[in-house]
């Protein structure tokens, strides 16, 4: 990602991101929590790590924005004006 991206959710701009694996620190900052919740969020395994032999755990920009996706919820009458829209 040399250009780097920039992600815009729920009006607040996150932080530009220039490189695909984060530390455990830039991961928890650009997801705006705390170290030790994405310590607790690996261990319920919403957010996977990249182990590399002698190197701390790091994580891959690609499956936080998976994460993000795949957790999003809607609320029922979202869902139903979807469904009547179509």
């Amino acid at each position: 990602m040399s250009d780097g991206m920039q992600i815009q959710s729920q009006g607040r701009q996150r932080k530009r991101v220039t490189k695909r694996l984060l530390t455990h620190k830039e991961a928890a900052e650009y997801l705006g929590i705390a170290a030790k919740t994405l310590w607790e969020w690996v261990n319920r395994g919403i957010i996977p790590q990249v182990k590399f032999p002698g190197s701390n755990p790091k994580y891959d920009i690609v499956d936080i924005e998976m994460a993000i996706e795949e957790n999003k919820s809607y609320s029922e009458a979202a869902i139903v004006l979807n469904k009547v829209n179509k």
